[in-house]
């Protein structure tokens, strides 16, 4: 039998104010089995003290302190311009490792001839729950978690082609990053990475899941102001970017047709959405989203002329269909959940009436 040889791999981590969760994150890496060439971190102006915590722990990790918080799209493609790898493992300040992960994760994505594989992704502490095990991408423009909040005794252990997957923790050849154009910096927080996995797709870039290979997400405060625990109300801040940049990935990546088929289920997602706004008081949020695209039009047509122009799979190949869904808490009342199933109903009509002229 041919012994496998390895491809090298750099570690790309983005941080911000991570406190003692950077340094455990770099720990693991550090014990990997099949260590990392280069590590990596962008760190986006902390102010807890971290970068130095950095430097004295571990000294040979290359780290970039950039003079403000640029957010993860911008970071990540700071750090992977430094890459000097065939293989760049891209992960957040809050993950944590197995010590076999980076080896599992190299061999799946030269056996499976992928260009994306990303972990089972599992929340810590609760760690007997899967987070998620890649992700589906909604023909409404929003990414759906495989698996998620599953007990991980009932789910399978084999690898499989996903949509894919959240910006936790990916590895990605670099050939196939550098032809996608890498992240898009017009998302500062949210579908950034949902954005990413679409025009990876329409490219023909493959995504797998391979959920032997297993990290821990932490289950923490977040970011103040975007991150969303279940029980706490939902930010503002963070509904501006959902509202904005799920639209911004449909102007984007989606194709021309397809926007006009999906009108009805489309028109009709945005009624519930408005009434949504309307109910929580974000209406200064939902016009402030739709003024920032408007303004921001130029550069999501040029976007959007480079996707469409160097796509090879239509959208039919990249959507799919199915129940919405969203983050536990989001919604709040049984006539939500009630109005949720309708809408639900009504736009998956749509789309199995129209999904023969997409394709």
């Amino acid at each position: 039998m041919k012994e496998h040889k390895a491809t090298s791999i750099s570690a790309v981590v983005v941080s911000h104010n991570s406190g003692e969760d950077i340094l455990r994150c770099l720990a693991a890496l550090h014990a990997q089995t099949l260590p990392a060439r280069q590590i990596i971190v962008v760190d986006n102006n902390s102010s807890d003290g971290s970068p130095l915590k950095i430097q004295r722990d571990f000294p040979n990790v290359q780290l970039i302190i950039l003079k403000e918080n640029s957010g993860p799209a911008v970071s990540r493609n700071i750090g992977i311009a430094q890459v000097i790898s065939e293989l760049a493992l891209i992960l957040d300040d809050d993950i944590f490792m197995e010590s076999d992960t980076l080896e599992i994760l190299e061999r799946t994505i030269e056996n499976e001839r992928c260009d994306i594989v990303c972990p089972r992704i599992l929340l810590f502490p609760e760690t007997n729950y899967c987070q998620c095990d890649g992700t589906d991408s909604h023909f409404l423009g929003n990414m759906r978690l495989r698996n998620a909040l599953k007990p991980v005794r009932d789910l399978p252990v084999t690898p499989s082609p996903v949509d894919g997957s959240i910006g936790a923790c990916n590895l990605v050849r670099m050939n196939a990053i550098r032809h996608a154009g890498g992240y898009n910096e017009l998302f500062f927080h949210y579908f950034e990475d949902h954005e990413f996995s679409l025009r990876m797709n329409a490219f023909g870039h493959r995504t797998y899941c391979q959920p032997t290979a297993t990290v821990f997400h932490k289950k923490g405060k977040g970011t103040p102001g975007l991150s969303f625990r279940n029980k706490d109300k939902y930010p503002p801040r963070r509904a501006y970017h959902t509202i904005r940049n799920r639209w911004m990935t449909i102007l984007i990546t989606y194709q021309f047709r397809t926007i006009v088929l999906l009108i009805p289920a489309l028109f009709l997602f945005e009624v519930g959405t408005f009434l949504r706004v309307i109910s929580s008081g974000w209406l200064i949020q939902w016009l402030k989203a739709i003024k920032s695209i408007w303004q921001q039009m130029d550069q999501i047509l040029e976007n959007r002329s480079f996707i469409q122009k160097n796509r090879v799979l239509s959208d039919y190949h990249i959507l799919s269909s199915g129940k919405l869904t969203f983050a536990p808490g989001f919604i709040t009342s049984r006539f939500q959940t009630s109005l949720l199933k309708i809408l639900s109903f009504l736009v998956n009509i749509n789309w199995y009436m129209v999904i023969w002229l997409i394709k």
